[in-house]
């Protein structure tokens, strides 16, 4: 059964799906309803880390490109994320049992302060 984490919870190579509300541009009159103003995303991929130096971003993994550290990726702000929902641990690993030593050198940093702000370092199992 899939749950809903945090992204402390989470490892490199975690399949998820992650519901965030992304900006958007409006041209010409402006909603009056509030609830247009939402614009919710709902991204499957893995997680590969948060990465960033003014803002945090979760990386999610859409597409691995052949060369090696190369992916077609999410940078989703933490800002801006509603839910995580963990699909499958590791699944990564289980497709792709070497990329272990790729995902090796992702450190997950977040800023102190929170769940999503503070240090956490990832966890092989």
């Amino acid at each position: 059964m899939n749950k809903q984490v945090k992204i402390e919870d989470l490892h490199p190579g975690d399949l998820i799906l992650c519901k965030w509300f992304d900006a958007s541009i409006d041209k010409g009159r402006l909603p009056e309803v509030p609830a247009a103003y939402d614009n919710p995303i709902w991204a499957i991929g893995y997680f590969l880390g948060v990465k960033g130096l003014k803002r945090q971003h979760l990386i999610l993994g859409k597409s691995k490109l052949s060369d090696p550290g190369e992916w077609e990726a999410d940078r989703i702000p933490i800002e801006l994320i509603e839910y995580i929902i963990l699909i499958e641990p590791q699944h990564l690993q289980k497709i792709f049992p070497t990329i272990r030593d790729e995902l090796k050198k992702y450190r997950i940093r977040i800023p102190k302060g929170g769940w999503h702000k503070r240090l956490v370092k990832i966890r092989w199992v």
